[in-house]
């Protein structure tokens, strides 16, 4: 079963195909993209608002990929940091209850 989570990351991920297909990465190679369900409308909405995708003059959208890629390397630090996390808390949880129980043999 699908989260949330992973149901836009992949909504997402079909949003950035339909762009890469066509080769709409610059503007004079922009396409037309109606969202055809309110998901892909506020996940494109937020793209663009982030700048990855962009609008040319005469309404078709494109990828900025240099914007792009940053927004992916951000993702993948922030998941990086995120799991470093949990291993040091996991590792510091762990060491607590072995501290524990050396001190409770007494």
């Amino acid at each position: 079963m699908s989260t949330p989570r992973d149901i836009v990351i992949r909504r997402r991920k079909e949003i950035i195909a339909h762009f890469m297909r066509q080769d709409a990465v610059a503007r004079d190679r922009a396409v037309t993209y109606e969202p055809d369900r309110p998901l892909d409308r506020r996940i494109f909405e937020r793209m663009r608002a982030r700048g990855i995708v962009k609008q040319d003059n005469a309404g078709g959208f494109y990828i900025d990929v240099p914007h792009y890629k940053k927004f992916r390397r951000r993702r993948v630090r922030r998941i990086g940091l995120a799991a470093a996390l949990g291993a040091g808390a996991i590792a510091a949880t762990i060491a607590a209850v072995k501290q524990s129980s050396l001190l409770d043999r007494d």
